[in-house]
């Protein structure tokens, strides 16, 4: 009953059943009945292959629980290693000797109005470390892709030419007390 008063049709069921195809005319439904042939299909002998018995290990529930999570735990950690690559390693560029540089001076060796880098040349490149000539000497310490960037501006020295050697916290010092005069 419920289901003549939803649809406003009876429900085929049992032998029954009709197949109607339903198209709309002037935004009305028509129902046309579709004549369906039955069709016997011959029975066709099935060919039943023997079974060939393979060994089985029974699978612990605790074995199955722990390789999962050590994919989970090892797909976390390239995740987590991913992660970390991109914060750390923005800037990826190779630079060879004679590339104009600037190196970041620590935010406690300037002041409020100082540079914020310090530009050079780079004289020698050993592995991953670099180091840098600027127009005060050669810095102390080797320094990382990481910590330099690509200087584009005018730099009026000879690098060759340059023997003396000094910090970074030097040379940051020196470069201020230039600025100021």
């Amino acid at each position: 009953m419920l289901y003549e008063i939803v649809f406003n049709c009876k429900p085929n069921l049992g032998n029954e059943k009709k197949f109607v195809e339903t198209s709309y005319e002037n935004d009305k439904a028509v129902e046309n009945e579709i004549i369906v042939e039955q069709v016997v299909q011959p029975v066709v002998e099935q060919v039943v292959e023997p079974i060939v018995e393979q060994v089985v290990e029974p699978v612990e529930p605790a074995t199955k629980s722990r390789k999962l999570v050590s994919l989970n735990l090892e797909k976390a950690a390239k995740k987590i290693e991913e992660k970390h690559n991109k914060k750390r390693n923005k800037r990826t560029l190779e630079f060879d000797v004679g590339d104009k540089v600037s190196v970041l001076i620590p935010r406690i060796d300037r002041g409020g109005s100082d540079l914020p880098r310090l530009p050079g040349f780079i004289s020698r490149k050993s592995g991953e470390f670099y180091a840098i000539v600027t127009e005060l000497g050669i810095l102390n310490d080797c320094l990382r892709v990481g910590d330099l960037e690509m200087y584009h501006g005018p730099l009026y020295f000879d690098y060759k030419s340059i023997k003396s050697r000094l910090p970074l916290r030097k040379a940051a010092m020196l470069v201020t007390s230039v600025q100021r005069i």
